[in-house]
């Protein structure tokens, strides 16, 4: 790359994109663009090396601005969590399943596919929790929120499949 690496972290205000921008912003010749419905625990801009935009990824004007200049690398971290998934369904296929699968959308007419980190859950293997969970166990989503992680996990791999993102489902 002739260019500092560009990293996009969506969610950056909670307790994961607070830390990962934290480490990242410390890293010489990094770029980094945060998104989340507010940012005020982002770093500070570091001599233009950050870019912060407060909204919501279904706004498409904002998850233009976010992806312009292009992400190599993009940690997706935002979301509703599991109790306020399972407290209003809709509300959680609309920023779980439907902005994410805008925002890979969006991503993919990237010149170059980026890697997409995508934070999913163990969620995805139901309650109660199996005793030993490994690569060969199953999903069996019980929950409104394990379902909706699935869904996008298995958009995510469809994209890689076809060369279009490289995806990374972290559970």
């Amino acid at each position: 790359m002739s260019r500092r690496p560009v990293v996009l972290i969506t969610g950056a205000n909670g307790y994961l994109g607070r830390a990962l921008a934290s480490r990242l912003v410390k890293q010489p010749g990094v770029s980094l663009t945060l998104t989340d419905l507010a940012l005020d625990g982002a770093p500070a801009l570091h001599g233009g090396r950050v870019r912060a935009f407060e909204g919501d990824l279904g706004d498409a004007m904002l998850r233009r601005q976010a992806i312009s200049p292009a992400p190599d690398i993009v940690y997706h971290l935002a979301g509703i969590t599991s109790r306020q998934a399972q407290a209003d369904a809709q509300a959680s296929l609309r920023v779980n399943v439907l902005h994410t699968l805008a925002l890979l959308e969006d991503l993919r007419r990237s010149d170059a596919p980026p890697v997409v980190v995508y934070a999913s859950s163990i969620a995805v293997f139901g309650t109660p929790l199996p005793d030993s969970i490994d690569d060969r166990t199953p999903p069996s989503p019980t929950l409104t929120y394990g379902a909706h992680k699935q869904m996008v996990e298995i958009a995510l791999a469809d994209f890689s499949r076809r060369g279009e993102l490289d995806g990374r489902s972290v559970r």
